[in-house]
This record gives structure tokens, sequence and C-alpha cells, in this order.
């Protein structure tokens, strides 16, 4: 009653200033930095391999972002861009609160009750009336599967008081063909399906957030049930590798993440720390796929940071001769032209270990040398898939002294567009 007395006060006041509209603030110059390519490139290199050791870079409270910022909705942001420029950004995992609460609707001019993105709905107003809906996110996180051809997960918060059915219209009308779907209800999710037997049927969402007493209604259709999908670590008691908090096990079995909460109430009430950068690079290492530093924001040093794979500015965008991958000692990658002289990389595709080859040669003969050396044993010319993996390959390349060792990684069938083969 309190909630509703105050915003309804609010209505001609929002109107009559700004007509509560979002302004884009695109930064476009750091959308075409090297930092947004490189994350891009390394989001896809785990396309063939089980989810739970793929990357899935996250934002926490994804909606509660600045870009959306009216004077009365989203006050206290986790973050600066909107949903849509989380994911140009390279964000992969999206976190979305449902509320079913009151909702000022701009086309009819009426106070109505709604699906709504809301941070807390609380008797006392942290909502706002001109909060966004549920389909609007959708709408936006739509607009960017439609042009790129990748997987992301959207984790939904149930705060919906039972209106289940609502929110499950909204995912039938506006992303149903889109939806990795559980094929019945209160479905564990398998993670050891890849991203690439997803996109083959089409689909590019993974919605997530059912619980026991909810997956078998009608949202049950489309929204899995996360019992054991994710896990979270730490990042301010995080020991950094070889250790890994001796849950390296755990890391790669599931979807494990890490986040600091970026809001004014989090840094300043409750006294959490920002996540810094070398802290991201710590959890990168030891392979923690879904981190969210927060606030999120434009050219900042944690992007980068989270960064384990391509060397700074590579791969070269002005040398198109230079078609594959190559791992140094350093644990970074970079583009060389294919007759350069290495050993490769050859990994085992259950336990995941790494062996370098004594021969050295010309990338093309990857597959063989490694077949040769190692194929009784069941190695294979291979790519790591994540932070944990590269740095368990950079070990294994110290242990022979060797300086680089070439990757099963490559763009020669499509200039720019990398992929481990």
């Amino acid at each position: 009653m309190i909630k509703t007395v105050f915003t309804a006060s609010l209505v001609s006041l929002c109107l009559f200033v700004s007509g509560c509209n979002v302004a884009d603030d695109t930064d476009y110059e750091y959308l075409d930095s090297w930092a947004v390519r490189a994350m891009t490139l390394q989001n896809r290199i785990g396309q063939n391999v089980p989810l739970r050791l793929a990357e899935f870079p996250a934002t926490h409270n994804s909606f509660n972002a600045q870009a959306y910022s009216n004077g009365f909705s989203y006050p206290d942001p986790n973050h600066v861009p909107s949903m849509l420029n989380q994911l140009r950004m390279g964000k992969r995992m999206i976190n979305m609160d449902l509320h079913w609460d009151i909702h000022y609707n701009t086309t009819t001019r009426l106070i109505t009750t709604d699906v709504v993105l809301c941070h807390d709905s609380s008797e006392f107003g942290f909502c706002s009336m001109w909060d966004r809906t549920f389909v609007e996110g959708l709408i936006e996180v739509r607009s960017w599967l439609e042009e790129n051809d990748d997987v992301i997960i959207l984790k939904l918060q149930d705060e919906l008081d039972g209106h289940y059915e609502e929110a499950y219209r909204a995912i039938k009308t506006e992303m149903a063909d889109l939806v990795y779907a559980p094929s019945s209800p209160c479905e564990l999710f398998d993670l050891d399906v890849s991203k690439s037997e997803i996109l083959a049927q089409g689909k590019k969402i993974i919605i997530t957030g059912a619980k026991s007493s909810t997956c078998n209604k009608s949202w049950g259709q489309f929204v899995y049930w996360d019992e054991g999908m994710f896990d979270s670590v730490n990042y301010e008691t995080f020991t950094p590798y070889p250790g890994c908090n001796n849950l390296t096990d755990v890391i790669q079995e599931k979807i494990v993440g890490a986040t600091n909460d970026g809001t004014q109430v989090g840094q300043i009430i409750l006294q959490t720390n920002k996540m810094t950068a070398n802290q991201v690079s710590e959890l990168a290492q030891c392979g923690v796929t879904a981190i969210s530093f927060e606030p999120l924001q434009w050219w900042d040093d944690r992007h980068v940071a989270q960064i384990w794979s391509w060397d700074l500015d590579r791969p070269y965008q002005e040398d198109p001769s230079r078609n594959c991958g190559i791992q140094h000692n350093n644990g970074k990658f970079t583009d060389e032209h294919c007759d350069t002289i290495s050993a490769f990389a050859c990994q085992h595709p259950k336990n995941r270990d790494w062996k370098i080859t004594q021969l050295a040669g010309h990338w093309e003969v990857g597959s063989r040398t490694c077949e040769n050396e190692f194929g009784q044993d069941g190695y294979v010319f291979s790519t790591p898939v994540n932070g944990y993996e590269n740095a368990r390959l950079r070990d294994a390349q110290e242990s022979v002294a060797t300086v680089t060792a070439w990757l099963n990684y490559s763009d020669n069938l499509n200039e720019g567009d990398w992929k481990s083969l």
C-alpha cells in the first residue's frame, strides 16, 4: 500500500521531467577495441567441448544498469552498460530478477501489474513502476542473439509470487524459437552438451532458474531446474593457481562463478570490496568461467585481466597471412605464419592432460605428429578451452623447456574466424 501511494504520486513528475526514456550511451570505440575482439574469440574456443568447461563471462543483476537509470528506476546500479552492450562486450551469462509488481505502461498510460526487472520488491519500494519489463529485457537480449552465432545463459531469480504463467507467456512470445528447452519437466541440465550441439539445433539461449517446487509449472517448458549446474567461489579468499582452493575438479565439473557487489549500498554500507584485475586474472587461470566483476564499465582493466588466451593486440588484423595459433611460454597466444617451425600441443580429451611433441614442424602436420607420438594413449592435437587448461599447457611446455607450441587453432577456412578444429 505504501509503495502504491508513493509511486502513483510520481507518474506525472516522471513524464514531465524526461518521459523516463533510456539514452544510448554506447562506447562504440571500446566495442571496436582489441579487448572485445579477444574476449569474443576466447568465448568461441570452447564451442565443441562440454559446457562445464566453456567460457561464460557473467554479469550479476544485469538489468540493474546505469544505462536504464532515469531518476526513479535503478538508482543504485550494479553496472554502467545496458544488457545489450554487456553481450557486445563479451558477457555470455545474463541475470534477471523477475518480480510481479506494479508498472506504468507507456503505451496505454495505465498503471497495471507485470513481470518486471527489479532489484528488490519490498513494501517500501525498491522497485519503481518505471522499471523495465521482462518482455523488454527479452527483446533486448534477442536483438543480440539474432546477429551472433553463440550460446548464452539467462539466469533468472524467481520473485514472481506465483505468476509463472505470465513469465512463461513472455518467453513463449519473445524467445521460444531460440530457447534450448528441457525435454521434460524438472529435467536437470546436461553439462556435457556443447555449444555447437545446441547451435546445430538452431538454439542459442539456455534459461535457468526453476526450482524443485516450480519446474513442473508452465514456465518449466523453457526454464531448467539449475540444481547442480552452478557453483561459486569467494574471490577475496581464493588461492591462485596451481592451488585454486583445492577445487580444480569441482571447477571443471560445473559452471563456476565469482562476483562482487558493485552497488553503492554494497560498497559503502555492506563494506564489500571491488574485485581487482589481479583477482580476475587468478580466477580465470583456475578455470572459473563465469566471472562477474562489478561495476561493469567501459575501458576497465579487469576486462583485459580475464583474457587468458590472446596476447595484446593479437591476432594481427593487418596481416591476413598469419593464420595459425601458437602458445608461447608466457601462456599467451599469437597468430603466426603456418610454415613456422614449432612443437605441438597434444591433449587427452577425457582427463584434459597435455603432452608436448618432441618433433617440431609446420602447423599442418600437428594432428599427424600428436597421433604418431601419443596416439596410443589417446592424445590429439588440441587447444585450451579455459584458463586452467591454458595454465596446464604452459606448465607442460616448461617441463620440456619448449618456447612455443602449435595449437589446433586457426582461421585458415575463413579470415578472422578463429576455430579450434
